[in-house]
């Protein structure tokens, strides 16, 4: 690991490693929207929690934090009559 590197090395590295596990996790959440066209938010999270498994174990706080970024870039939208469904947009 980073034990042996200045503090300045260690917060470069840990912002880069938080940058491409968000990127990672949006692509997943497209992915799985992509395929499935509509989905409801707990098997949303379990579906990209599997995917991204061998990489890294993300939160659902991280996973709610991509799709509310993904729905600000209009990859997705919520369902107008339900909130907890997501509908692949783009």
């Amino acid at each position: 690991m980073l034990t042996n590197c200045s503090p300045k090395v260690v917060k470069v590295a840990t912002r880069e490693v938080e940058e491409d596990r968000k990127m990672a996790l949006q692509a997943s959440i497209v992915r799985v929207l992509k395929t499935r066209r509509d989905i409801l938010e707990p098997q949303l999270m379990i579906e990209v929690a599997e995917m991204l498994v061998s990489q890294f174990v993300p939160t659902a706080t991280a996973i709610k934090q991509n799709v509310e970024i993904l729905i600000q870039k209009e990859y997705l939208r919520r369902h107008e009559s339900d909130p907890t469904r997501f509908l692949y947009a783009a």
